[in-house]
């Protein structure tokens, strides 16, 4: 099988994105930490939308970001399309 340079590279903007998410969010999920104030929540979100928003302009990203610690949604947005062909948002 082979994969052409446009599907490595946006392999590669995914990965990268996932990385990028993991470590904004690793001081809030350690389990040292009980519970995140709302302002950090607020502050994290919006990094994780500096990063998602322009890869799902560019059609690099479609899909749910969801973060949660036990029962609690930290943070849910759905980007880009479900079905492409016929422009159905994702929804969360």
């Amino acid at each position: 099988m082979t994969v052409d340079g446009e599907t490595m590279n946006t392999q590669y903007m995914n990965r990268r994105l996932v990385l990028s998410i993991s470590l904004l969010l690793a001081p809030f999920l350690s389990a040292a930490q009980e519970v995140a104030t709302d302002k950090a929540l607020a502050t994290v979100a919006t990094q994780i939308e500096s990063l998602a928003v322009p890869q799902a302009e560019a059609e690099l990203l479609s899909g749910i970001i969801l973060v949660a610690r036990g029962n609690q949604i930290l943070f849910q947005r759905a980007y880009g399309f479900a079905n492409w062909e016929l422009w159905v948002p994702n929804k969360p």
